[in-house]
């Protein structure tokens, strides 16, 4: 019986540590994204954070609309999108495809997102 009531004590013990905080406090993003006046129909938006212990955040674009979760700090924002170019290429069976984002926006972005904000929403309207 004494056993019993030690490894019972035991599982609760383990079973406590297992439960609480898993990591630090995130916080909700989301916004719409436009670019030339008409919202990215499909793209990404990568998250990338300034401090060192923070991970990269990628949420998709749908309808120009995106929303994630992200950890306190300061974030740069990298926008892509691709459309088709041309008809689908029978031999390679897809359509030829262009990042049509300028640089600006991914590779050479200089859009920057605080978390947390008061700003509950936020949004990008990008120029060519």
């Amino acid at each position: 019986m004494r056993l019993a009531v030690v490894w019972l004590g035991m599982c609760f013990v383990m079973l406590a540590m297992g439960c609480g905080s898993s990591g630090p406090a995130t916080y909700p993003v989301q916004g719409e994204v436009h670019f030339d006046g008409r919202p990215v129909a499909d793209g990404t938006m990568t998250l990338i954070p300034q401090s060192p212990q923070a991970r990269t955040v990628v949420a998709r674009i749908v309808d120009g609309k995106y929303a994630t979760e992200v950890t306190a700090g300061e974030w740069t924002v990298n926008i892509q999108a691709v459309r088709e170019t041309g008809p689908v290429n029978p031999v390679l069976r897809e359509a030829p495809r262009e990042q049509f984002i300028p640089a600006k926006y991914n590779g050479d972005s200089k859009l920057q997102m605080t978390v947390p904000s008061e700003q509950k929403e936020f949004n990008y309207d990008l120029e060519p």
